[in-house]
This record gives structure tokens, C-alpha cells and sequence, in this order.
């Protein structure tokens, strides 16, 4: 949306599955460009079908990915497109034909090449530390796979969500990538809550809001809580969301006597969970591998400083409007005790104030305009794409 505002003639294949999203989004007052042209291409029905299976939807996908190949050599005879950009799916193990079409090709940004440390690993209930060992074979296997191979093989640059993610492709491919995020917000909302507000019966009201999943690290936060409830702190936590670690996380949440301290909200629509951003006093994120993290964007927008650990993008989006946790090379122990020292930090209304401050400031960063406008003089830059391109003009191709 943002390219096609900023002058590009915008061609986007996606999945028929899209289309009706697409049209609701319409209907409900949104406005498409008239320079976005929606392509759209179905896959055996399989559309639909794979949206709540996960691997057949990665088996759809890579098979989507080819015969989308062969739609897009028809239109870039009718078309001659400038540039093709693979922007979803945005992960590491999610091929693409479109640097076979001819014209300069930009893949990603791409994720998925964090790995939780080993130490943190082991803490895992036995599924999560089994689907951990599946995720690291699965990335070492892509390449056996010559899909891949071309894949990154034809790219002309790869944008990576993390240097974790760099340094997880084959060395040859390293000095044709960059390091960007792929998030964005819209503005951020200087009214926050968390600007200027003293702690309500000091108490410290912590917000998490994602899936529930063994890798988000939420027993290490629970037990950080409890390390500083133990030392007489008033702390509040609120988890919005939900997932298959949920029954877990409660049972831990009794066996370590937090029940009256943590509330389960579960999954709520988007436009609430931006009001609730305004109703806590920081962001508690403690994954141990996400490739980048909208939802801790958004609580910076709000003015929450994030507390979360020196893994994956989280850091990378947090900045200094954030408290950054030093996780590798720790034992889970230390981790904890790192983790309760930086929520205890927030105790401070000056220091809590100034990282709300320095978050919104970060947050304006990733505004979408200035993410695509900065993402893309550096793309122009990297590739030598004609002027026209740099400026207000071209056309581009993407998925």
C-alpha cells in the first residue's frame, strides 16, 4: 500500500484465499491505490484448507510458489515489470521463483534463522523441546532441497530480519544481504498512559500480549514475577492471548502461588488490544527466538518500555526504549535473576518515563513511510535501479 502511495504501479499475486479478505477490507471504508493490480491464484482449493493446518499449508505454499512462477512469466511478457519482491511468506524456509523471471529480484526481508540458546531449551516441556529440534534440522535440510538454492541463488539481495537469520544462509549469499525489519505502524500516540504517570497503588502492571508457546519464554517471566513478589513488590501481569502452552503456563502459575497476580484475557480483536496498551505501565516480551515482534512495535508506540531478552528481533525494535536482557551464555538461573533486576528497574517513575519516551521516539522510525521509503532508496542503491525507481515511479511486481 505504502509503495503504491509513494508512485510505484503496484502488481500483487497472492493466494485466492486473499481475495475475499481483501474485499471485507474494502467494504469496511479501506482504499486501495488504483495503481494496485490484485492478482490472484488458487491452488487445487487448497486455499482455505491449509490456513489451520500448518504443514500442509507449507506444502501449499512451496508448491504455490512454482506455479506462480508460471503466472508471473505471462505477465511480465505484458507488464515488463522493474523489479519483483518476495515479501510473504517472510521466512527462511519459504522458497521463491520470482529471481527467474529476468529483472532484479529482492527476497525478504526473511526470518527464521534464530535459535533459543540451549540452556533455555532444556526448560522446555518435552514438546517444545522437540518441536525446538525439529526447527533446527528442518533449516539445515532447506539445503538440500536445489528449490532453495535457486532460490537465494537469484536473488540480486536478500533483506534478513535478523544477523541471526544472515548468518544462517550459506556464506556465499551473505554479501548480498542486509539486515531490515519488515514491521511498520501507522503513528504512534503521544497520549500514552505510560508518559507522565506516577504507578497506581504501586503497583507495577505488566502487559504481555502473543501466542502461548513454549519458545515465548513466559515461564522465565513468571518466575522473575515471582522472584520480586517474594521481595515484597506489587506486581500485576496480564496475558492477552492464547495458545497450546496455556494449560501449562496456568498449572505453573498455581504451583508458584500467582494466581491472584496474573490475569488471562485471552485472544482479543486488534482494535482492543491497541485501547488496552494505554492501561499498563510496561511491555513484558521474553521470547527466545521471534524473527522481529508487532506486537512489541505497537506497545512502544503506546509509550510501554519493553523488557525483553538480547534474542531475536525484539531488541532490534526496542532500542533504548527498551530493558534488554542479556540471555546467551547464561545459565536459565541467571537469566531469571537478569530478567527480575530489569522489571524491578521499572519501579522508577524518571526511569520508566524516560524509556517511554525514548520508545515512542524508536517507534517513529518504523512509521510505514519512512520504513518502505528507507528500505527502498536502499534497494534502488544496492541493485543500480534507474532513477525513475528511486523517485515516484516504476513498476513492480510482488507477492
Amino acid at each position: 500500500m505504502q509503495l503504491a502511495r509513494a508512485g510505484h504501479d503496484v502488481w500483487v499475486m497472492t493466494a485466492g484465499a486473499s481475495k475475499q479478505k481483501i474485499e471485507q477490507y474494502i467494504e469496511r471504508g479501506g482504499v486501495v491505490p488504483d495503481n494496485v493490480t490484485f492478482i490472484y491464484l488458487d491452488l487445487l482449493g487448497w486455499g482455505i484448507w491449509g490456513e489451520d493446518h500448518m504443514r500442509a499449508e507449507r506444502t501449499h505454499n512451496y508448491i504455490w510458489q512454482l506455479l506462480a512462477w508460471f503466472r508471473a512469466r505471462k505477465w511480465q511478457k505484458r507488464i515488463q515489470f522493474d523489479l519483483a519482491h518476495h515479501i510473504t511468506w517472510g521466512g527462511l524456509r519459504c522458497p521463491s521463483a520470482m529471481g527467474c523471471l529476468g529483472v532484479p529480484f529482492v527476497y525478504g526481508p526473511l526470518g527464521g534463522g534464530e535459535l533459543a540458546p540451549v540452556t533455555l531449551i532444556w526448560r522446555m516441556p518435552w514438546r517444545g523441546r522437540l518441536f525446538e529440534a525439529v526447527r533446527w534440522a528442518a533449516m539445515r535440510l532447506i539445503w538440500l532441497d536445489p528449490f532453495f538454492w535457486v532460490s537465494y541463488a537469484s536473488a540480486d539481495l536478500i533483506l534478513a530480519k535478523t544477523e541471526d537469520t544472515k548468518k544462517a544462509l550459506p556464506a556465499c549469499f551473505r554479501d548480498k544481504t542486509l539486515v531490515r525489519q519488515e514491521i511498520g505502524i501507522p503513528s504512534v500516540h503521544p497520549a500514552s498512559a505510560a508518559v507522565g504517570l506516577k504507578l497506581e497503588n504501586k503497583t507495577l502492571r505488566l502487559l504481555y500480549a502473543g501466542r502461548l508457546l513454549s519458545m515465548k519464554g513466559l515461564d522465565l517471566a513468571f518466575e522473575a514475577v515471582k522472584r520480586l513478589l517474594d521481595q515484597g513488590e506489587s506486581i500485576s501481569l496480564t496475558i492477552i492471548g492464547d495458545g497450546p502452552d496455556q494449560r501449562r503456563l496456568q498449572s505453573l502459575a498455581r504451583t508458584l502461588n500467582m494466581d491472584e497476580r496474573i490475569q488471562w484475557i485471552g485472544r482479543i480483536p486488534q482494535s482492543e488490544l491497541f485501547a488496552a496498551y494505554k492501561n499498563y505501565d510496561a511491555f513484558l516480551f521474553p521470547s527466545l527466538h521471534d524473527s522481529s515482534g508487532n506486537a512489541v512495535l505497537e506497545a512502544m508506540s503506546y509509550g510501554l518500555p519493553v523488557v525483553c531478552l538480547n534474542l531475536g528481533g525484539p531488541p532490534i525494535i526496542a532500542g533504548q526504549g527498551g530493558v534488554i536482557v542479556d540471555a546467551r551464555n547464561k545459565t536459565a538461573d541467571q537469566v531469571v535473576r537478569e530478567l527480575a533486576k530489569g522489571i524491578q528497574s521499572l519501579f522508577s517513575d524518571e526511569k520508566r518515563e524516560l524509556l517511554a519516551r525514548l520508545a515512542m521516539q524508536r517507534a517513529e522510525n518504523y512509521i510505514w513511510t519512512r520504513v518502505v521509503s528507507d528500505v527502498y532508496m536502499e534497494i534502488a542503491d544496492k541493485l543500480n535501479l534507474p532513477e525513475t525507481l528511486r523517485n515516484q515511479a516504476g513498476k513492480a511486481g510482488y507477492e
